[in-house]
């Protein structure tokens, strides 16, 4: 994951970033644009895609991991 007040190796859900890589994960996100009210629909990422923040007002507010 790129940007956010935290680094390592876990998300925080209200959090600001550029971007998040699966890794080796396939993930289900979703974003909250603070300025509009926007909340976007579950982007899935598969192991190894990197999905970027939709706009620069956006919040990560949910992180699912699927197997």
């Amino acid at each position: 994951m790129q940007g956010g007040t935290r680094t390592g190796s876990y998300l925080l859900v209200n959090d600001w970033y550029d971007g998040v890589d699966a890794g080796t994960y396939h993930l289900t996100l979703s974003w909250h644009d603070t300025k509009t009210g926007w909340w976007s629909g579950s982007v899935p990422l598969s192991p190894f895609e990197r999905a970027g923040r939709p706009t620069s007002d956006c919040v990560l507010y949910c992180v699912t991991f699927n197997s």
